[in-house]
């Protein structure tokens, strides 16, 4: 397992502790699953984004593309780079 496919799995796993599990059947992670079309609403998108935050030791850029949050995948290859891998 690279390190992407485990941050990939832990961003997963931070997801259905934010959701309550409540997207389990929705979840395609070899989808190009971004958090809109998970039809996340504001308050639990932010609440993810801050549990990602705490599970993985860093704070997101302030000027964060769009296209970081287009999938599972590159929120994983982000938060690789961020953590100097």
């Amino acid at each position: 397992m690279t390190t992407v496919d485990a941050i990939t799995s832990e961003l997963v796993a931070v997801l259905h502790r934010v959701t309550d599990g409540r997207l389990a059947d929705l979840l395609d992670v070899e989808a190009e699953n971004s958090l809109r079309r998970l039809g996340l609403d504001s308050v639990t998108t932010l609440a993810y984004l801050v549990a990602i935050e705490d599970a993985f030791g860093f704070e997101w850029s302030d000027d964060l593309s769009d296209d970081v949050l287009a999938s599972f995948d590159a929120m994983a290859r982000y938060i690789d780079a961020e953590l100097g891998n």
